[in-house]
């Protein structure tokens, strides 16, 4: 038998002789080969071997067993070579499988981590992360598949651990690298199969820090905090404590100046050979005539060439941006600008890597071309790749030479082709962000967005040219619809200024009457028909990630952030923070807040019309799951802020759903603050797609957050949507529920014949159905009403009512305080204190805060009306602090307001003032009318 030997131990048993891989046989005879291989070199008794398979249960003909095994496997691997020794020597009382160099892989893993730990240490951490992912791409699965016994799991731990550290040592070298984005993908993957391991949370920490995340760099430190404490009752350790100080105070040491990137030596080249016939390319394209703005990005472009004097000039610039934004267009220009300082030529390619109708360029095309516009023979050049590359480098070594290399599709496809030394450009464009050219080979990114509204407006007018009558206000709106998208500017320009009777009018009408469609931007030529542009980039994803683009398209919110988008796709988190990652390197999505993903307007009406021909069941299960996952999630955070609401039972969520849980009053509240919109968002689409249980569900647990946060029109519309919901369904409990919801509404916003009408509806259909407590909650709220409309007398009596009805504390709590106001409005301070006070004792004993701080408001007026002002202005700190603590700025502001009419009946306008200034600051956008009223008293009182 012919051909080299190879083993394989980290994954299934194998073995290979040149490309043919060898049957060795039933587990337990993979398990003596494993036994052999893993001594590496060294002799192996027979009685290591018996015991490696048997720890008990062993039978009495063991030994003969084993060498039977032997026997069996010396056959299989065949002989070590034409003498006819065996590949498996018998040495004393037993035996030696002697491996050569690059046989084994777990050998090939060891070298390449060592040599790699070498590298990080000498400071070449790019060419560490190379090492490392060549020595983990060894993997195929769980060390020793399939291999029984003690032995082998012992060995799994062992090579688990070793490839633990090898992946500990690629993160480590990334974020020294500046990998930043690679490195925090390594760690949450790390850190979700680790969640124990502070080290993989350390480095997590210092990536999102460095990478501009200190927020979420200081949220993995309490999460590691909470989980330490829950799992294993102790803090985390002193390291990572260390560093969670070191970032609280802005430690600089933390941040390199700039992010060292080592590239990797290049491959030994080829001598330099002089070329008969070289000639000098003179190869640009004709840039864009009129180009326009980006001068930003030319002046930062520019920057990179300023050192060009001292031979430390970047030799690879990437730009990149999403499909038609200009990138072309862009390093034409630049390149054009910068010619004549590239005396020895500027060569240009299209690698064709998202080109509708010619296959993208092979690596080996590509050098051909490059070799031919050089003037070198085809009969001059080496056979394979890796030669040819070395090739090239010799050749350009030196020169100063310009290349061009657009539409890249990916780094493996660029990386032969850039010249080692530094006296060369090498300009990228490419739509993904080609990040390992950044981290591997030292290049810098240049990133376009859509253009200004100036510079879109100013491209317009360029395109259009002078024969066109313009109206600047017709040109501003075409701009804006184009998405401020240079290829869409030019694909509707072309159309106007090419057709005669097609007026710029006609053009802004069309895009009027085809908004939210892309048929105002096609064109028979699919290299500038947007929609044709984008679904390039769309099929260059890997089959998941082109799912989830179309799936976030369901998602009406502007964005939406990971766990909405996992639960869309029904994919745990980690793959999709993958997937998430993959469309950013697209450029088909860009991230806004931390955590949070968008669309380009444009691009999201692509992936709309993309997700309108999913089949329908498909649509629909991904609908169910985005609702189910915002319907828990919400009333998970709405329990926390509210938690003495009655509660109902929430929905079992579908397979696939990310459920979050809230652990503290401001982590639901912060939720709710960054997740209103997107919640209104889902209850549009629960009422369009007939979810209805999800429709009140979402009104329901938005009404606490948009109440305490003075959105009351916008908690009035969710009410309605919500009793709409519930008219369907022919629930009256819940149609009387949203009733008094609607009520208190519209009792806020002083429509009182509306709020009378829907709460008279909401007691009477309480009462039918037997919910008394709920009916006593409706009396309450219709006795504010009365008192609101100044009939103090009525309100009493119905507060009394309430009383009457109920035992449920919270009800009575506030309907006690309340009752205390009524008196107090008839002048009955004396029994108004009072009856706060008990109503404080009750709400102490219920925990509610919020209805704490409530009554601290109406305790402060009774001392302010009895003329105790330092009794009222301490109770009205009191609530002042609690409803900040809680995020309710109405009921802070209202506070506010009478603290500054107590401090200027104590004499201190001083003090008021400060108080009224700050209940302005909190009303701006909120309660304009209260507002007004504060701008008076700071006049009346402090001019």
């Amino acid at each position: 038998m012919s051909g080299h030997l190879r083993f394989a131990v980290l994954g299934p048993v194998r073995a290979w002789r040149g490309d043919r891989e060898l049957k060795l046989g039933p587990p337990q005879q993979r398990a003596v080969l494993a036994v052999l291989l893993l001594r590496e070199n060294a002799q192996v008794s027979v009685p290591e071997i018996i015991d490696a398979l048997w720890v008990e249960d062993m039978p009495s003909s063991a030994e003969h067993v084993v060498r039977s095994y032997i026997y069996r496997l010396r056959k299989v691997l065949g002989d070590a070579s034409e003498a006819g020794s065996s590949v498996i020597g018998s040495v004393g009382h037993g035996y030696l499988l002697t491996t050569g160099p690059g046989s084994l892989d777990v050998a090939t893993f060891r070298e390449g981590l060592s040599t790699a730990q070498e590298a990080s240490r000498s400071g070449e951490y790019a060419k560490a992360v190379l090492l490392l992912d060549d020595a983990l791409g060894l993997w195929r699965g769980s060390a020793l598949a399939g291999v029984p016994g003690e032995f082998a799991e012992s060995q799994r731990v062992h090579l688990d651990q070793l490839r633990l550290t090898a992946l500990e040592a690629k993160a480590v070298a990334q974020v020294e690298a500046g990998a930043y984005g690679d490195a925090e993908v390594l760690l949450d993957q790390l850190t979700t199969e680790h969640p124990l391991n502070e080290r993989f949370r350390e480095l997590r920490m210092l990536a999102l820090y460095r990478h501009g995340r200190q927020s979420d760099a200081l949220t993995v430190y309490r999460q590691t905090q909470e989980l330490l404490a829950e799992e294993l009752g102790v803090d985390p350790g002193p390291a990572l404590r260390a560093l969670h100080e070191r970032i609280l105070r802005g430690d600089p040491t933390l941040v390199p100046s700039r992010p060292v990137v080592v590239a990797a030596a290049p491959a030994a080249e080829e001598p330099v050979v002089e070329i008969e016939g070289a000639v000098r390319p003179v190869q640009l394209p004709a840039g864009l005539r009129g180009f326009v703005g980006r001068q930003g990005e030319l002046q930062r472009a520019e920057g990179l060439l300023s050192c060009e004097d001292t031979g430390e000039m970047q030799s690879v610039v990437v730009v990149t941006g999403m499909a038609g934004v200009g990138k072309t267009t862009f390093a034409l220009h630049w390149a054009h600008r910068i010619a004549d300082r590239f005396p020895d030529g500027q060569i240009y390619l299209n690698l064709r890597g998202f080109d509708p109708a010619r296959p993208t360029l092979t690596v080996q095309e590509a050098l051909m071309a490059l070799f031919d516009s050089l003037g070198v023979r085809a009969s001059h050049l080496p056979d394979d790749v890796d030669r040819q590359a070395a090739y090239l480098r010799s050749l350009v070594a030196g020169k100063r030479l310009l290349i061009l290399l657009d539409n890249v599709r990916d780094a493996e496809q660029v990386r032969p082709l850039l010249p080692g030394g530094s006296t060369c450009l090498v300009i990228v464009t490419s739509r993904n962000q080609l990040r390992s050219l950044s981290v591997h080979d030292g290049a810098d990114l240049i990133e376009l967005d859509v253009l200004s509204s100036q510079d879109a407006l100013h491209l317009l007018d360029r395109r259009l040219g002078p024969a066109h009558p313009q109206d600047s206000t017709e040109l501003a709106e075409i701009a804006e619809r184009c998405g401020r998208l240079p290829l869409a500017i030019a694909v509707v320009a072309a159309r106007v200024a090419t057709a005669p009777h097609f007026s710029l009018s006609a053009a802004l009408a069309e895009l009027r009457d085809q908004q939210g469609v892309l048929d105002a931007f096609m064109d028979v030529d699919a290299v500038v028909d947007v929609r044709s542009v984008f679904s390039w980039s769309v099929q260059a994803l890997s089959e998941p990630a082109a799912e989830l683009f179309q799936l976030m398209a369901l998602h009406r919110a502007m964005s939406c952030d990971e766990s909405a988008a996992a639960s869309l796709i029904g994919r745990p988190l980690p793959l999709v923070r993958r997937l998430l990652g993959e469309l950013l390197t697209a450029n088909l999505i860009f991230a806004g807040e931390p955590g949070r993903y968008m669309y380009h307007d444009l691009v999201r009406l692509y992936a709309a019309e993309l997700a309108a021909g999913l089949p329908a069941d498909q649509r629909r299960s991904a609908i169910h799951r985005l609702l189910d996952h915002y319907a828990i999630s919400a009333q998970n955070a709405d329990f926390t802020i509210n938690p003495h609401r009655p509660q109902v039972d929430p929905i079992e969520p579908q397979p696939g759903v990310v459920v979050l849980e809230s652990t503290s009053y401001e982590q639901a509240f912060g939720w709710f603050a960054t997740e209103h919109e997107p919640l209104l968002s889902a209850m549009s689409l629960a009422v369009d797609e007939g979810f209805d249980e999800h429709v009140w569900r979402l009104a329901r647990v938005l009404d606490t957050f948009l109440y305490r946060t003075g959105r009351w029109r916008q908690s009035l519309a969710s009410d309605e949507t919500g009793l709409a919901a519930a008219d369907r369904l022919g629930d009256r409990v819940l149609q009387a529920r949203f009733h008094n919801s609607l009520g208190r509404g519209h009792v806020r916003l002083k429509q009182y014949d509306e709020a009378h009408a829907h709460l008279v509806r909401a007691i009477s259909m309480y009462e039918e159905e037997g919910e008394t407590d709920r009916a006593a909650n409706g009396y309450a709220t219709l006795a504010t009403l009365a008192s609101d409309r100044g009939d103090a007398h009525e309100a009493i009596r119905l507060y009394r009512q309430a009383l009457e009805l109920t035992g449920d504390p919270v009800i009575r709590a506030m309907a006690i305080n309340n009752l205390g106001n009524a008196y107090s409005n008839l002048g009955d301070h004396g029994q108004a204190l009072t009856l706060c006070l008990e109503s404080l004792r009750l709400w102490g004993e219920v925990g509610d805060r919020h209805g704490e701080a409530n009554t601290w408001d109406s305790v402060g007026h009774a001392h302010h009306m009895l003329g105790h002002h330092t009794k009222a202005a301490r109770a009205y700190r009191h609530a002042i602090a609690t409803f900040a603590e809680l995020g309710d700025q109405v009921n802070q502001a209202t506070t506010l307001i009478n603290l500054g009419d107590s401090l200027i009946s104590a004499d201190d306008p001083a003090g008021a003032r400060d108080a009224w200034t700050q209940a302005l600051e909190l009303l701006a956008g909120l309660d304009d009318a209260a507002a007004a009223k504060v701008r008076d008293r700071l006049s009346d009182h402090l001019t």
